[in-house]
């Protein structure tokens, strides 16, 4: 029985390989954290609908890159502690601890996109075996957990929460480049729907994670607590994004600005830029949709969405602007885009800046190419971009945008600037990373530079 089971059971059968985790979706949390239970010998099958994913896993290989990730896959696949599947209703019966890590995004009308999440609490609820722990760790509107996942395997396993099975939840912290380090050292925010699950899903964890456990008392405060952290930033990047724009148009500089405001330790200014991935631009809206359905409005959440939505079109904007004071049109042009993912120094292609940007760009009929040091140009093409070389980008390009900060630009700021300065045309450069790489101050004979945050001199 779930409440008969104490914390160190736990921990000593899934060691011994007596009882199975299951961990529901290998991407880019799901597989660190399979890979980080079989690490300390627990058995675990990992289960993905992707069957590419799933046959690269099986083979050692990971289907994306993560520091730290390659090598632990291959030790354990080879020890055969991490198995993988497709087939999720097979894998149910036989799972001890079912480890729920499946992407929740928005629809185009930017309402929560719970749909692949949903089919796996109905897979779930028609194979769960009696006994069971099941750990929400997906991001999740407030209430989504109790509302449906839990309504919905109660109905179709026939069983009842707290007798038959347990159930938990414990939000996903870690970014990419650093999600093994992060899995492992963060603090862990855990909840459980009673006290005997909230103890066995403590006890799951501790295998992995170093850091302490942060308890709340209701499954619905650890789905706000994660939603929360997300709106913070967001409505900060916002902040950013608002005083980026008042130094644009005032010759200030921003990021120095920042910079000196940050030595007052209550100050926390962020770096101003077109927000991507799948987690900040995504998360407001699953708070937004729980406050509509209780007839609240939230403003300050709303207009941070709306202002760091709006980055995009205001940085295409302005760059069209300095087209025209030098007889230019977009219409026409050829733009060159360093950087492909979200993220610097990191991989990751949903809602990117350079995506973002080109669907403008190319509404206003400008040519666009793209470069990334961290992809190949067959990856740049399957992930719907036109890649170019490098240096043919340079020769070809009458405007380079950098998306976003990788180190690697930084330190071709000399070759790219020294390229350009042999042809004769005027060329723009427009760094869009918040990372200040080309400034004003790096304008120089037939280049002009500009940045986010600092518009002119």
């Amino acid at each position: 029985m779930v409440m008969k089971i104490n914390p160190k059971e736990v921990i000593e059968k899934l060691k011994s390989g007596e009882q199975k985790i299951c961990v529901v979706g290998l991407g880019r949390i799901g597989l660190p954290t399979a890979c980080l239970f079989a690490k300390v010998k627990a058995s675990v099958i990992g289960v993905d609908k992707n069957l590419k994913n799933v046959k690269l896993i099986s083979e050692g290989k990971t289907p994306f890159q993560e520091k730290g990730l390659q090598p632990l896959l291959e030790k354990v696949i080879k020890t055969g502690k991490l198995q993988v599947s497709s087939n999720l209703k097979e894998e149910i019966p036989k799972s001890d601890v079912i480890i729920i890590l499946v992407s929740t995004l928005i629809d185009n009308q930017k309402n929560p996109d719970y749909s692949e999440l949903e089919k796996v609490c109905k897979d779930i609820g028609l194979t769960l075996k009696k006994d069971s722990l099941i750990i929400f760790e997906s991001t999740v509107g407030p209430g989504f957990t109790e509302n449906f996942a839990l309504k919905t395997i109660e109905h179709l396993s026939g069983f009842k929460v707290g007798k038959d099975f347990g159930l938990a939840y414990s939000p996903i912290r870690a970014s990419p480049g650093r999600i093994l380090r992060d899995l492992a050292f963060y603090p862990r925010i855990v909840a459980g729907i009673d006290k005997a699950s909230l103890n066995r899903a403590c006890a799951v964890l501790s295998l992995i994670v170093k850091n302490r456990f942060v308890i709340l008392d209701s499954i619905k405060a650890a789905e706000a607590a994660k939603v929360f952290e997300n709106v913070y930033r967001d409505v900060n990047i916002a902040l950013a994004n608002v005083l980026a724009r008042f130094c644009e148009e005032t010759g200030l500089n921003y990021k120095k600005i920042a910079e000196a405001a940050n030595t007052q330790p209550y100050c926390h200014l962020l770096r101003p830029g077109i927000v991507g991935g799948t987690c900040i631009p995504v998360t407001p809206y699953f708070l937004l949709f729980e406050a509509k359905n209780l007839g609240l409005s939230l403003e300050v959440v709303e207009t941070a969405r709306k202002v760091n939505e709006a980055v995009a079109k205001r940085i295409v904007d302005k760059i069209s602007e300095v087209f025209k004071e030098d007889g230019l049109k977009l219409r026409r042009s050829k733009i060159f885009i360093l950087g492909a993912s979200y993220k610097a120094d990191s991989r990751g292609e949903y809602l990117t800046p350079c995506k973002v940007l080109m669907e403008i760009l190319k509404r206003k009929g400008a040519e666009i190419f793209v470069w990334d040091p961290l992809y190949t140009i067959g990856e740049l093409k399957e992930i719907g971009l036109s890649p170019v070389r490098f240096e043919d980008g340079l020769r070809k390009a009458n405007c380079i945008i950098i998306s976003v900060g990788h180190m690697m630009f930084k330190n071709l700021k000399r070759k790219i600037l020294e390229n350009l300065l042999m042809r004769k045309e005027k060329i723009f450069v427009v760094d869009a990373s918040g990372f200040n790489i080309f400034t004003p101050k790096d304008s120089v004979d037939n280049v002009k530079c500009l940045s986010i945050g600092y518009w002119k001199t």
